[in-house]
C-alpha cells in the first residue's frame, strides 16, 4: 500500500476497491463452501503455501549475485538488472514457476 502514497484519489480509490472486493469474494467463497473450522484452516494453508511457492520461484533468481556495498547507492534499475540473473529450467520448472 505505500506505493499508493502520492498517487491520485482516483487511482488509490479503485485500488481499495477492488482489493475489498477481492478479500470479500475471497473470505465469502470460502466461508460459503466450508465450515467455518475448515475455512480457517484452508485460508491459513493457501497462503502459508503460496508464500514457500513465491519464495522458492524468486530466491534462486538472487542467490550468488553481488549486492551493493554498505553505503553505495544504486538506482533502482542497476538495482534490479544487477542482483538478479535469467535461471533456466525444464518444462516442469516452466509450468511450477508460472512460465
Amino acid at each position: 500500500m505505500l506505493y499508493l502514497r502520492g498517487r491520485a484519489r482516483r487511482e488509490v480509490l479503485l485500488e481499495g476497491t477492488l482489493f475489498a472486493v477481492h478479500a470479500v469474494g475471497y473470505l465469502a467463497l470460502a466461508f460459503s463452501v466450508l465450515s467455518p473450522g475448515k475455512a480457517v484452516v484452508l485460508i491459513l494453508l493457501h497462503q502459508g503455501l503460496f508464500g514457500v511457492h513465491l519464495g522458492s520461484v524468486f530466491a534462486p533468481n538472487h542467490k550468488g549475485m553481488m549486492m551493493p556495498a554498505p553505503g553505495e547507492k544504486w538506482c533502482h534499475l542497476r538495482r534490479q538488472v544487477l542482483t538478479s540473473r535469467n535461471v533456466r529450467g525444464g518444462l516442469f520448472t516452466d509450468w511450477f514457476t508460472g512460465g
